[in-house]
């Protein structure tokens, strides 16, 4: 079997290699997990947003089969949520966005914004309290280990290996399902405590930077070159 015959397989969250594992029915002494290069400052999280209104970003390729951005549009389509202060910008791009509008303007779903790629995502942060990532697959998303980088708390799915790296009402908040239902009621949560948004950023902030190296890309060459010498 490929997996086992390799020298070494590398997976972005225990969740994949728990998953791989159980799909093969095999186990695999030879896996390690590892974190993909991020692409915002190690150190010091971005400070407050200074905005009375509070913004969310949505952080991902727009790709409903994986990323459940539709999910959130139904979660927006409360009429709740049309009355409250609040935005959501989905940054990204991909093959489901007119999709997405379309399907906003049949909701009636006003309080949103299309972004697109944006080169520096530390800029993300500097103007968004949260992120929002209502995931349906997920190995562990990058977006979400740059934004508690930045400070900024979650409102995620338990979804792939994030819930790995967020504790659940402590640095950030995981809805129990990739369902619309669930999701509501994780940003219910978050909405109840916007107020302590800016500690459970700091508290996000100090635990990421337990669990993902300094420098995911040289610690990954730094194991490649240990198998190349073996």
């Amino acid at each position: 079997m490929t997996y086992q015959s390799a020298v070494k397989c590398f997976f972005v969250s225990q969740h994949n290699l728990d998953l791989t594992q159980q799909q093969i029915g095999a186990r695999l002494p030879n896996a390690q997990v590892v974190f993909n290069p991020f692409a915002v400052p190690f150190e010091n999280p971005i400070s407050r947003v200074r905005s009375d209104k509070i913004k969310l970003a949505c952080v991902a390729r727009l790709f409903l089969l994986d990323k459940g951005q539709d999910n959130l549009l139904r979660v927006l389509s409360k009429e709740k949520w049309k009355r409250r202060d609040v935005e959501v910008t989905f940054f990204g791009e991909g093959v489901n966005k007119q999709a997405l509008v379309e399907m906003a303007r049949l909701l009636d779903v006003q309080n949103i914004k299309f972004a697109g790629h944006v080169q520096d995502v530390a800029e993300i942060w500097k103007d968004h309290h949260a992120l929002v990532l209502p995931s349906r697959s997920e190995g562990l998303p990058l977006a979400l280990v740059e934004a508690m980088l930045c400070g900024r708390p979650s409102i995620i799915t338990n979804a792939g290996g994030s819930s790995e790296i967020v504790e659940d009402n402590v640095d950030g908040f995981i809805a129990r399902a990739p369902t619309a239902e669930a999701f509501d009621e994780a940003l219910e949560r978050a909405w109840s405590r916007r107020h302590e948004w800016e500690q459970i950023g700091r508290r996000a902030a100090e635990s990421i930077k337990k669990i993902v190296p300094f420098d995911p890309a040289a610690q990954f060459a730094k194991m490649l070159l240990q198998i190349a010498d073996e």
